[in-house]
């Protein structure tokens, strides 16, 4: 909303996440919830006559909402003749919530198919890289069981785009990922402004940045905990998985792509977000006992590596950490 051309009042606006809303609307009416209350529906039942009620609640990435989240906002929050839209994406389904016959999240009292977001029919009008749509579009028809193909917007390049894949092989350290790293950034004059390193998981990432910032780059911009808190709650803590989550919660809310150094997230942590470059860090599937930067099944999806592949704008370099699931595709889908 800040890039829109309007003078809008910010008084009118409510924008959270629906944990933070949940939270927030239970502490009006002194209510404690536990982790199972998120998914009960009737949460608000004994308050429905006392909520706040909205005329318009508007759903970004729909498809990462579970069914009873999307029912309980519109039974209790929703005034009545409100409006109520949801914008979502079925193949960036990386929580693996329930989808319609066609695809797509269900939503309550919306039955049928969605309705395209413009006439051209999910076009890629993020995307200005048209070899990162032709590669989307390949992953699509190739790891899912529907496929829609993406339409490149008509643009003209005054810069020349990059589209890239290394198979780097497992067992590498975080020190010769930085190496890669620089001379990405250095090879094809990258603003650093300009790009964001993705990865499954926090602890190659965490890592990385540890190693970026020690051999003199500056501090980026990220989602997670850093080596060092992470290393000190570990050792100290009584509750270290809370610990954790909480500094992460913190960085989230206070990430943010208008930062001069480079970027550095989890694929879950970036949906919503996009980046003129991204360097994907791709992961492994196997046992974390084995390889501390092995990943476990749902965090290598294809929805999840589709979802990465997707927030790139104009260059995607992508760093193979030994992950054979989708090293023929790439190594076949990306020119040398």
């Amino acid at each position: 909303m800040g890039q829109v051309a309007a003078d809008f009042n910010w008084g009118l606006f409510d924008i959270t996440n629906y944990h933070q809303f949940f939270k927030s609307q239970a502490n009006n009416h002194n209510l404690k919830p536990y982790i199972d209350d998120w998914d009960n529906e009737t949460f608000f039942e004994k308050f429905k006559n006392n909520t706040i009620r909205y005329d318009t609640i508007l759903f970004d990435e729909a498809q990462d909402y579970r069914y009873a989240w999307l029912l309980l906002i519109k039974n209790y929050f929703l005034k009545e003749g409100g409006e109520f839209v949801v914008f979502g994406d079925g193949r960036q389904n990386i929580y693996s919530r329930q989808q319609d016959e066609h695809h797509m999240p269900r939503i309550p009292g919306m039955p049928g198919p969605w309705t395209q977001i413009n006439d051209n029919s999910n076009i890629a009008f993020r995307i200005e890289n048209p070899e990162i749509t032709r590669l989307s579009t390949l992953f699509q028809e190739s790891f899912f069981d529907y496929s829609e193909p993406l339409v490149q917007q008509s643009i003209m390049p005054f810069e020349q785009f990059y589209i890239k894949y290394w198979n780097v092989g497992k067992n590498v350290t975080a020190e010769t990922l930085c190496s890669n790293i620089f001379w990405l950034l250095n090879e094809f004059k990258l603003n650093q402004r300009d790009v964001t390193i993705l990865s499954q998981t926090c602890s190659v990432l965490r890592n990385i940045e540890d190693v970026y910032i020690k051999s003199g780059g500056k501090p980026p911009i990220t989602t997670f905990e850093t080596k060092v808190e992470y290393d000190r709650i570990q050792a100290v803590s009584k509750w270290p998985k809370s610990d954790i989550d909480s500094i992460r919660r913190v960085k989230k809310v206070h990430f943010t792509i208008d930062h001069d150094g480079v970027k550095m997230a989890t694929i879950h942590s970036f949906k919503g977000w996009e980046s003129p470059t991204v360097i994907l860090i791709l992961q492994p599937e196997g046992s974390i006992e084995d390889d501390v930067y092995n990943v476990i099944e749902n965090e290598n999806s294809p929805a999840l590596v589709y979802t990465a592949i997707t927030r790139a704008k104009r260059n995607l370099f992508i760093l193979n950490l030994g992950n054979n699931k989708y090293h023929n595709f790439f190594t076949n889908s990306i020119e040398a």
